[in-house]
């Protein structure tokens, strides 16, 4: 995951970012003072801490531990209105076909 998120935000022009993932607030821990440093300098991630928001989408949140879920949901993060992080997985039905050719 540390590698798909530094590659996919290689040369990045925003100030912020708002990262939704299901495991977010796992996810998170140690990624700026440890993984990231195991990570190729030219894909790492080029912003400071400070610039990145880490949500649970909206249908995963629910199970997670009742004190993970105010800081990681998207109810409360500045600039994510009403989205519910979720549309990434919308398209995965139509797409199973191709499953077994990839």
């Amino acid at each position: 995951m540390d590698f798909i998120f530094c590659a996919g935000t290689t040369g990045i022009r925003a100030r912020q970012v708002l990262l939704t993932y299901d495991v977010a607030c796992q996810w998170r821990k140690h990624f700026f003072d440890q993984r990231l440093n195991g990570l190729p300098p030219r894909i790492r991630f080029p912003l400071p801490p400070e610039s990145i928001q880490f949500g649970v989408p909206k249908f995963h949140l629910p199970p997670h531990e009742r004190k993970c879920q105010p800081p990681h949901s998207l109810n409360f993060k500045p600039g994510a209105g009403e989205t519910d992080g979720e549309s990434i997985e919308r398209n995965w039905a139509s797409l199973n076909g191709a499953a077994g050719s990839t």
